[in-house]
């Protein structure tokens, strides 16, 4: 796998470069990635700040203040094409968020985990080999919890 990682928006006027291998790469099966994404599910991949520089035009943002747990998730998109390039969370901060579809070159992260799969919609299987949260792997309070059998 390479060590630099490339992408950006549909247009190409918001461009980023990546050094560095992510934390973790997810498949998102709640709620807010369904109704944000209009579609099924997000694959997020998660990078440090400072693994992330951005090129090109200012991203546009919009905050969303989960009614859930309180906390914001702001979306980072392209003001022309409005591809979501990324995103921050309240939960994970000095991380960034880059949404895998929006990388040059897509098929360089390994999936870590299925979250939130109690919302998944039906027609979507889960692999036996990737771990599957019905919620998040880690509580509100901080517990970590075990995957489910799928």
């Amino acid at each position: 796998m390479s060590e630099i990682h490339e992408g950006g928006c549909l247009c190409g006027a918001v461009r980023y470069r990546i050094t560095g291998q992510p934390v973790a790469a997810y498949v998102c099966h709640c709620n807010y990635c369904q109704k944000s994404s209009g579609t099924a599910f997000q694959m997020p991949v998660f990078f440090k700040h400072r693994q992330v520089e951005f090129s090109g035009e200012a991203m546009q943002t919009f905050d969303y203040l989960s009614p859930t747990h309180g906390r914001t998730i702001t979306t980072q998109f392209c003001g022309r094409c409005g591809t979501r390039v990324g995103s921050r969370i309240t939960r994970a901060p000095g991380i960034q968020v880059i949404s895998a579809g929006s990388f040059d070159v897509r098929d360089e992260f390994a999936v870590t985990c299925h979250l939130f799969t109690e919302t998944k919609v039906p027609w979507v299987r889960l692999p036996a080999e990737t771990p599957c949260y019905e919620k998040h792997f880690i509580t509100e309070e901080g517990e970590k919890v075990e995957p489910v059998s799928v």
